[in-house]
């Protein structure tokens, strides 16, 4: 444990790195689980496990050891419990699993045997906002960190009395924690040490920045081995802990040089001392050009049980250097925690220091991290894949050589990767929005990486494979008929055709080709596809052992929202349009909860409006619009917002307030069970009215400031959406304007396309992913794909254009792989709408250059 002081080899360029995205993809799509269940060591003793399910564990969070003051927690706990208490809930809105609490000696013991009362009351609290916050806490116990705090008699005890008075205070803090599964564990001391034959002047070794980090427990050996002694005072803590808790995990907070190393050496020598111990802690400060070292040091604490870097800052290395450290570990180390001092990374940059912004980038950097970790860990059994991916893998194992659809051959990979393009893929055009930010963004220095823009594009020497998958759109209606698991697949397949070499020449091609470059990282540039099949992506890239990262759309939008929020606490109301299938994963409001809260800013109310058909309407799917003039009862069956709909029902009260455009209504005013919308207008005021009314009625008086623009289609009708939140302001009634309060008269529109870009620029950076300037060894231009539906399927029933029936499409059910009802074949301009054609001439130029050169 440090109380830090950045020292000056953290240069101004520390400051200059290169920020990672806030939150990890698969965090935000899924809620880390109430703590409900123990942590205890799995069956191989590999890692950790919660008990009741088998979930995997992470311990990844905080050391909570002083304030900003450099106060101690018994300094404050009983007068600043709200300090406390915040202090807990901001470390949750960082994604913490774990945080380590340091508890001194001299204020939980009043004399040798007997324990404060008002202390182990507070600890009682504790455990119960831990609790509440869904945090564990690692128990550091025995700390006499502040020399004055330390009692005198303590200090004047033997070697064997003082032993005895510390296992006093573990029977202590072990019978009050004893029926808390918010404990993590119960660490013995922080950095113990065993004095030589020599004995020691002090217990307590030299002060840090006024602290007392190590302390002896045996001032001299006293004629016995060093390792000899640390395993008898081992013995004897963990003793005194079991006699009132035999569940709890026990471990010790070691020093990095306890290894049996020539020279300084702790005596705590892992294979020597730690039998008793559930699994090993150790505190690593990697310096500056010593990574490889600091990771030969992790690999001694390996002695078959789970092993934690239990404290790490990047004290005397960069931002990178840290990183680079925690990815190589590997296998090597189960959790990590860091450092918080009661302030959020924003809170930082009021403070204009170099040390300011080193902190306030850690911080960032390694909540991203805990967040995308534990969010995963807390979702996946234990040995145990999603069922969607587990049997994805098991279809495509069997099919290795990637001849199969929507199979790949896993030795693709085997060469330079930075050879290959990226692919992106969506449920349709909508996409192209995304790809078209990335063709266009001019963010950072394309030589240094550092931010800001060079005048040169940032992704200038990649090359892209584009996917749409026309043929199964939209995604959003898969949700709402209870198809989630099928819709998995289909983004499973997405993936697995970009990292494949097979498609289709033609629609009437009578074999595919096998000619199309696998690609080096995935792009969701779908929102419900991010939502719903993030994790399972992941996860199935990983079971394939392939060096593909995957990078989502909707952690880019939350971003942004947390971009755009004040900090001087304003309540703000933020707007979600999006598909019924992403609002009904509540991947938005939960994602910018916890951007909001690691940006230290107040998390605001999100209201959500699932869009039925707004998507479908702006590829002019039939199943949504139909061309003026013809017979309104055509062979494909409306399905937008009408009389009676499930989901979006149109409510005849309220068409005043709709104030749809006559053009795009089709049907009977007078008999309003034949009414049905017919341009992309009037869904977009169909939704935003529907939006603010449900609001209103939630009874919520703020005003909508912000909308996230939650469905990659949506972007191409931007000025429309802002425009139907204008017309909905002023709309009167008998004099009133019953919406004016609710609709901020400035909207703030986010985009997750730039975004998502500069995440990927970032990720790309990172892994020094990017393809040379002279490598024209691959691919030469940018590819586009895109579904059709495959008319020689005969299990397959399609409408009279040749598209899926829409009751066949949306009652398929997963596990069928074999199954190829619909192709992938290059995007040509006739195969799509002419509106969708239209849109991408006038609102996608850099796509349009290259789609239709």
């Amino acid at each position: 444990m440090r109380n830090f002081q950045v020292p000056p080899v953290l240069s101004l360029l520390a400051v200059l790195l290169l920020s990672v995205s806030l939150l990890a993809s698969s965090a935000d799509a899924q809620q880390v689980p109430e703590v409900a269940s123990w942590i205890r060591v799995s069956d191989d003793s590999t890692h950790f496990v919660r008990d009741d399910s088998g979930t995997r564990f992470h311990p990844m969070g905080f050391n909570y050891d002083h304030d900003a003051d450099g106060r101690l927690i018994e300094d404050y706990w009983h007068i600043e419990w709200d300090r406390v208490e915040n202090d807990f809930r901001d470390m949750q809105a960082l994604g913490a699993t774990v945080v380590r609490v340091h508890l001194q000696f001299g204020r939980f013991m009043k004399s040798v045997t007997e324990a404060s009362e008002p202390e182990l009351e507070q600890l009682r609290r504790l455990l119960k906002l831990a609790e509440e916050t869904q945090l564990t806490l690692d128990l550091t116990g025995l700390g006499c960190y502040h020399k004055k705090d330390v009692p005198g008699w303590y200090d004047a005890m033997s070697t064997v009395d003082r032993w005895k008075a510390q296992q006093a205070f573990w029977e202590a803090i072990a019978s009050t924690c004893k029926d808390s599964s918010s404990v993590f564990c119960y660490d013995l001391m922080n950095e113990p040490v065993i004095g030589g034959e020599t004995p020691s002047t002090d217990w307590l070794g030299p002060a840090f920045g006024g602290k007392h980090f190590v302390q002896f427990v045996a001032r001299s050996t006293e004629g016995r081995s060093r390792p000899e002694v640390a395993r008898d005072w081992i013995e004897q803590m963990v003793n005194a802990v079991r006699k009132h808790d035999s569940r709890h995990m026990i471990t010790v907070g070691l020093v990095d040089w306890s290894l049996d190393r020539p020279g300084l050496t702790s005596g705590f020598v892992p294979k020597q001392v730690t039998e008793k111990l559930n699994f090993l802690a150790v505190h690593i400060y990697p310096k500056t050009g010593t990574v490889d070292e600091a990771l030969e040091t992790l690999k001694g604490f390996q002695i078959g049980k789970p092993v934690i870097v239990e404290e790490t800052f990047p004290l005397a290395c960069s931002l990178d250097e840290l990183e680079s450290f925690m990815d190589r570990s590997g296998a090597d180390c189960q959790g990590w925690l860091s450092f918080f001092w009661g302030k959020m990374p924003a809170e930082y940059a009021a403070d204009n220091s170099i040390a300011a912004a080193v902190i306030s980038q850690w911080l960032s950097r390694f909540s991203a991290r805990i967040i995308s970790t534990a969010a995963r860990a807390a979702v996946v059994p234990e040995a145990e894949a999603f069922p969607v991916v587990q049997s994805y893998a098991e279809y495509s194992a069997k099919h290795a050589d990637g001849i199969t659809a929507f199979t790949i051959d896993q030795s693709a990979w085997a060469d330079d990767v930075r050879r290959l393009p990226i692919g992106v893929f969506d449920s349709g055009i909508g996409g192209l929005t995304v790809q078209e930010a990335i063709f266009s963004l001019d963010a950072f220095h394309n030589d240094t990486y550092a931010p800001g823009p060079d005048g040169r594009k940032d992704f200038e020497t990649e090359r892209f494979i584009y996917f749409g998958d026309q043929a199964n759109m939209p995604y959003g209606n898969y949700p709402s008929v209870q198809r989630q698991d099928f819709l998995k697949e289909l983004i499973l397949k997405d993936a697995a055709f970009l990292l494949g070499t097979r498609y289709w020449p033609a629609s009437n091609s009578e074999k595919p080709r096998f000619d199309k470059p696998p690609v080096k990282a995935l792009v969701i540039a779908c929102n419900t596809a991010t939502a719903w099949g993030l994790e399972e992506l992941r996860q199935l890239v990983e079971a394939w052992k392939i060096p593909v990262f995957v990078v989502g759309v909707v952690e880019a939008g939350a971003r942004g929202v947390a971009e755009v929020l004040d900090s001087d606490d304003r309540p703000r109301t933020v707007a979600v349009l999006a598909t019924v299938g992403t609002c009904g994963s509540n991947a938005y409001p939960k994602a910018i909860g916890r951007t909001a809260g690691l940006a230290g800013k107040r998390i605001p109310v999100v209201v959500q409006q699932g869009c039925v058909g707004l998507a479908g309407a702006i590829e002019n799917d039939p199943a949504f619009m139909t061309a003026l003039g013809k017979d309104t009862s055509g062979a494909v069956a409306y399905q937008g917002p009408s009389v009676g709909h499930r989901f979006a029902a149109l409510e005849t009260e309220l068409m005043d307030v709709y104030g749809f455009e006559p053009s795009g209504l089709l049907g009977d005013e007078k008999l309003p069970e034949t009414l049905r919308l017919n341009s992309v207008e009037n869904y977009i005021r169909y939704d935003v009215a529907t939006l603010v009314k449900n609001h209103k009625a939630s009874g919520q008086v703020r005003a909508i400031d912000t909308v996230v623009l939650g469905c990659t289609h949506f972007p191409l009708v931007r000025q429309e959406i802002l425009q139907a939140f204008a017309r909905l302001r002023l709309y009167e009634k008998d004099g009133m304007r019953p919406f004016e309060s609710l609709i901020s008269e400035s909207i703030t529109i986010v985009d997750p396309a730039e975004l998502t870009a500069k995440e990927l620029f970032r990720e790309m950076a990172r892994r020094k992913a990017f393809r040379a300037a002279d490598d024209a060894s691959f691919a030469d231009r940018d590819l586009f794909f895109m579904s059709v539906a495959n008319a020689k399927c005969t299990e397959a029933r399609f409408n009279p254009d040749g598209s899926l029936e829409r009751d066949y499409k949306y009652s398929r059910q997963p596990g069928h792989l074999e199954l190829e009802d619909t192709i992938c074949v290059p995007m040509e301009l006739t195969l799509l709408p002419s509106s969708s054609v239209n849109l991408i001439r006038s609102k996608l130029p850099e796509v349009w250059k290259r789609l239709a050169p």
